[in-house]
């Protein structure tokens, strides 16, 4: 079972947009130019995210104190492969949410000014 610290480091890695993104193109893609099947070299993500290096590098650490990646020095590169380990052991944190006694499978619903004002902090 991971511990509050460990949770507390994958949600905070995972509330960043751009690190759920790379953890997407990690899951999708796995392998660029450099890389082989199931992990990717760091200079195959500049593209995709349209970010400098040392931005990535940022966010590829962030993700990797999370556990939620590994990394792999090669040479002058970083190899990045996701650790499906801490995935699944986030998961099974979460799960004890499903199965608790009182909880229901309805989502909550957002009143109508709470979803006025997201549409339009999104614009």
């Amino acid at each position: 079972m991971p511990t509050d610290h460990d949770i507390d480091l994958v949600f905070r890695a995972l509330a960043d947009p751009v690190r759920r993104r790379i953890v997407e193109l990690l899951r999708t893609r796995g392998a660029g130019c450099c890389g082989s099947g199931g992990e990717i070299c760091g200079c195959d993500l500049e593209t995709p995210l349209g970010l400098a290096q040392a931005t990535i590098s940022h966010h590829m650490k962030c993700l990797c104190l999370a556990e939620l990646v590994s990394a792999e020095k090669r040479g002058r590169w970083v190899y990045y492969r996701l650790n499906a380990a801490m995935f699944e052991r986030a998961r099974g944190w979460l799960g004890g949410f499903v199965d608790m006694p009182g909880a229901t499978d309805d989502a909550p619903t957002m009143p109508a000014a709470l979803a006025n004002a997201a549409t339009h902090a999104r614009r």
